[in-house]
């Protein structure tokens, strides 16, 4: 197995002893042969190759006379009863996966009939290989497309995207990819991406790459950041403000690199494999990092990302990419960021340059070193406002909460400025189990499944909820507490744009036990207002209005429906929140289940 080496030479002809027997007839072109033999000698040497090994089986050609030997296992080689000729020869050595180098010998490097040469050769087996799909046609195979390191070495893409390029030195290499219509793509192959000799590079055309392996077409289908805030991290330092199962930032399914959600927070580490490590330093490219798509307004743009790092110190820092711009570049917000504390702290960066905008917001860790270089940058929280976080991490949204929720921490900028959800239909359940020590599985599965947390936001006042029980999503009261219908135990929310064929809303649910469970659905207009909604219809076993606009129910065995009517509100944005409450004591934890939400 060869292992890689960068080659750092200018050529690849060794020249040995171009001196002339005879000064005063010398050919100023190197090589040519003279039309005089002035005598006959022997040639011997060893071959070696970049790694000063040994090369058998190089074949070893006089070119003026055709003759030619091998090297034997140790690289020697004997070439007997040569011309020689009084302007000079050329001997090759040529081995298959090497490249052919050539000496030009003359008479006067032979002492008594007889020179050495000992010559090394450059290792020329390596290969280039990679697909290559269409951004423009859902990313099917590129046919056409010409692949070049060089004028001579290149390869043209087939129908499956395929292309290869044989027959290379292990060295850096610019990798040029081009078809007509499409943009240009450039890229740097270093020698150390070789792997057993192969190197593997896939790319899309049709699209300008931004971020690494990641286009603008990417980046305008990017998911949308909906809400203003995202904790990471799954330690219950401050419960339930923090807690595994009250943090979602591992639901963001765009962490792109080295990620893992860890204790602390959600983690970008500098990719560090063996392989990795030969990756050069680079100040303008984030090596780790995730992104999403955002609004940009007054009431959001003040974004406070709360971290603390494990090795220091870490360099990182906030990307944007405008998507409003006719071809969109990555914009830095701030100078890169240094951080260097085991202590969770707060960073601030200013986004009301972009304000009216729908941007991508890129939150990234930097390489700053090639060769062995571990960082790990941890985020425990990102905050959208209109003013920055506290340094104090176990903290409240910041802002003015809504005068008709006291106690819920629902701010009026959080619902000004979080952006309507798209989707209609959610789930509850979970598509991967787990628990405390595997749940991220889980939650990076949430996207694709449209699980109700993955685009609506958590709010655990006062408990945690139970990710993944079987019936769905379950948001539950503490037992034993005094009663209270007006400050939730925990609530989830969201923002729609209500409409006509649009306008209502079917939460599928259950209960356990004899209690009943009370709960709301409060529908928050963009000035602010709260509006606590009666279900148009039910099916519950029991159910009935209670006290500052709950709903108790018991729903037997089976799942029940409460149906919402919001026509009231068509043409508007609204917030929505579906909150539990400790409608009465009785000593019992009181559950309700978001097995799904519909919007209809």
């Amino acid at each position: 197995m060869r292992t890689t080496k960068l080659i750092n030479r200018i050529g690849l002809v060794a020249l040995l002893g171009i001196l002339s027997l005879f000064a005063s007839g010398c050919s100023d072109k190197e090589g040519a042969m003279g039309d005089e033999v002035v005598g006959q000698g022997t040639l011997n040497g060893v071959v070696t190759d970049d790694l000063n090994q040994p090369l058998s089986g190089v074949t070893v050609t006089d070119l003026s006379s055709a003759k030619s030997t091998s090297t034997s296992t140790d690289g020697s080689f004997t070439l007997s009863d040569i011309a020689l000729h009084s302007e000079g020869q050329i001997v090759t050595f040529e081995k298959t996966g090497y490249e052919t180098t050539s000496i030009t010998l003359v008479p006067a490097k032979f002492a008594k009939g007889i020179a050495t040469a000992n010559v090394e050769m450059t290792f020329a087996n390596a290969i280039i290989k990679g697909y290559l799909t269409d951004a423009r046609n859902n990313n099917q195979p590129l046919a056409g497309a010409e692949v070049s390191v060089s004028t001579t070495n290149k390869a043209v893409s087939d129908a499956q995207g395929y292309y290869e390029i044989a027959g290379l030195a292990l060295r850096d290499y610019t990798l040029t990819i081009t078809k007509e219509g499409y943009p240009t793509l450039t890229t740097t192959i270093a020698a150390g991406a070789f792997v057993d000799g192969v190197a593997t590079f896939d790319a899309r055309l049709g699209s300008t790459e931004l971020l690494r392996g990641i286009t603008v077409e990417d980046l305008r289908n990017a998911p949308k950041w909906y809400n203003n805030e995202f904790k990471g991290g799954r330690n219950a330092d401050a419960y339930p403000m923090f807690d595994w199962a009250c943090d979602y930032m591992g639901s963001i399914s765009t962490w792109t690199g080295d990620y893992e959600e860890q204790n602390e927070g959600s983690t970008l580490r500098i990719r560090n494999g063996e392989s990795d490590q030969s990756n050069p330093a680079d100040d303008k490219n984030f090596d780790t990092f995730v992104y999403g798509r955002k609004l940009i307004t007054a009431d959001n743009s003040k974004f406070t990302i709360q971290l603390r790092t494990h090795q220091s110190p870490c360099y990182w820092g906030v990307q944007i990419v405008d998507l409003t711009k006719a071809e969109p570049t990555l914009e830095y917000v701030g100078d890169i960021r240094i951080a260097d504390s085991g202590s969770y702290y707060s960073e601030f960066f200013d986004l009301s340059p972009w304000e009216g905008k729908e941007v991508v917001v890129i939150v990234g860790h930097y390489r700053m070193e090639s060769g062995d270089y571990w960082r790990q940058l941890v985020l425990r929280r990102f905050s959208f406002s209109n003013e920055y976080f506290a340094n104090e991490v176990y903290t409240w949204m910041p802002g003015t909460e809504i005068a008709d929720l006291p106690g819920w921490h629902m701010t009026e900028s959080m619902v000004r400025s979080s952006m309507p959800q798209d989707l209609t239909h959610y789930t509850g359940i979970s598509p991967v189990g787990g628990n405390r020590d595997n749940y991220i599985d889980a939650y990076q599965s949430w996207h694709a499944a449209s699980h109700v947390m993955a685009y609506w936001t958590h709010m655990p006042l006062h408990k945690d909820p139970d990710v993944f029980a079987n019936e769905g999503y379950m948001i539950k009261t503490r037992g034993g507490e005094p009663a209270d219908t007006k400050e939730p135990e925990q609530y989830v929310y969201a923002k729609y744009s209500i409409a006509l064929g649009h306008d209502k809303l079917i939460l599928t649910t259950r209960n356990f036990g004899d209690n009943y469970t009370f709960f709301k659905l409060t529908a928050i207009t963009m000035d602010c207002k709260a509006h606590f909604m009666d279900p148009s219809e039910n099916d519950a076993l029991e159910a009935s209005a209670a006290e500052d606009g709950c709903w108790k129910f018991k729903s037997g065995e089976d799942y029940c429906h409460f149906t919402y009517d919001l026509s009231e509100f068509d043409g508007q944005d609204v917030m929505i929140c579906i909150s539990v409450h400790n409608g009465e004591v009785n000593g019992d934890e009181n559950k309700l289940t978001l097995n799904a939400i519909d919007i209809q």
